[in-house]
């Protein structure tokens, strides 16, 4: 019995772990397809077109990007010998941290091979020079070469607007990007295709709060004089400035208004109704502003307000004659049509 539950074990482990690298092998592949390989024989950056915004990201925040080579097709296959690269960029925007290879302590279009290693540096005009060769023989097909990290050094504002940089190789195909193949003389023809970085102010923020869940309290009848409250969750969208106030507007004729100013607690904001009289219908309505000015009003329904009604607070006294009156007129009631024998 024991081997036979240990057997079990083993066939459920080996089974866990068989759909495990079945995900992580799709993984694998769907990041490789999110890559657009380009024609041979080229280099190119990835991804081609950065976009941040000062919402979610600030000066000193840091990216990567990767270089990625192709050099074969089904009708052409250049064996790479030796890749160097030299990226330029914008210094005003972005400065170079550090770079490496995307493989273990070589370029992953390299893997399996014997390979001399070089350190990447910064040159004097401010661009990141990598690089990488073979012992001997070449690599054919398409892969990627090294990352390189960028640090942002400065935000946009209004009056510069978008601050872009190019990720541009230079001296392609020749002099400062290049390919070799093992006899070092052959220099093949390189298609480079450079990345953009673009760093901008967030869109303008033109969506309206949302009020949802208007609670009233008390939620039944309202007694004269009594003060209601009222509740409601407001939120601003995500990328929105956040709410900046909300208010509470009342009115016995929906005419005239009376706003009352409401309080948060997290995202619930309370207002608060003054007693009315008797026999008062009484509308209400909330706005909120988020801190870019847009507004919105809630209403029970398209343009029409929230309503109740004010009715008679009966007091135990008057409950009382009440019953009792009651109950006379019932005895006097009975007495009359009641015949004694």
């Amino acid at each position: 019995m024991m081997r036979k539950s240990f057997k079990k074990s083993v066939i459920s482990v080996i089974a866990i772990m068989t759909v495990a690298l079945v995900i992580f092998g799709l993984a694998a592949i769907n990041n490789v397809r999110a890559v657009e390989i380009q024609p041979p024989v080229s280099m190119w950056i990835d991804p081609p077109t950065l976009n941040f915004t000062t919402a979610n990201t600030h000066v000193g925040n840091k990216f990567n990007v990767t270089v990625w080579v192709n050099s074969a097709n089904s009708t052409l296959s250049v064996p790479v010998f030796v890749w160097q690269v030299m990226v330029g960029f914008n210094t005003t925007l972005l400065t170079w941290t550090r770079a490496g290879y995307t493989g273990a302590g070589k370029s992953q279009f390299f893997e399996g091979l014997q390979t001399i290693p070089v350190t990447p540096v910064l040159t004097a005009n401010n661009e990141v020079k990598f690089g990488e060769s073979l012992f001997s023989g070449g690599a054919v097909g398409n892969g990627s070469l090294c990352w390189i990290e960028f640090q942002i050094m400065m935000a946009p504002n209004e009056t510069t607007g978008t601050l872009s940089s190019a990720l541009e190789f230079h001296g392609a195909p020749n002099d400062d990007t290049y390919l070799l193949t093992e006899d070092v003389n052959t220099v093949p023809s390189l298609v480079v295709y450079n990345a953009t970085v673009n760093y901008s102010l967030p869109p303008p923020d033109t969506t309206p709060p949302t009020i949802e869940n208007v609670q009233r309290t008390p939620s039944g009848d309202v007694s004269e004089n009594e003060s209601v409250a009222v509740s409601a969750d407001i939120t601003d969208n995500t990328e929105g400035s956040g709410v900046a106030n909300a208010s509470l507007g009342y009115s016995i004729d929906n005419v005239t208004w009376t706003n009352a100013t409401m309080t948060s607690s997290g995202n619930t904001w309370t207002g608060n109704i003054t007693g009315q009289l008797n026999g008062t219908t009484v509308w209400y309505k909330i706005t909120a502003f988020d801190n870019a000015g847009n507004n919105a009003t809630k209403y029970e329904s398209d343009t029409i307000p929230y309503h109740y009604d004010v009715i008679p607070e009966y007091t135990t006294a008057v409950l009382v004659i009440m019953l009792m009156t009651l109950a006379a007129t019932m005895i006097a009631y009975r007495k009359k049509f009641v015949r004694l024998p």
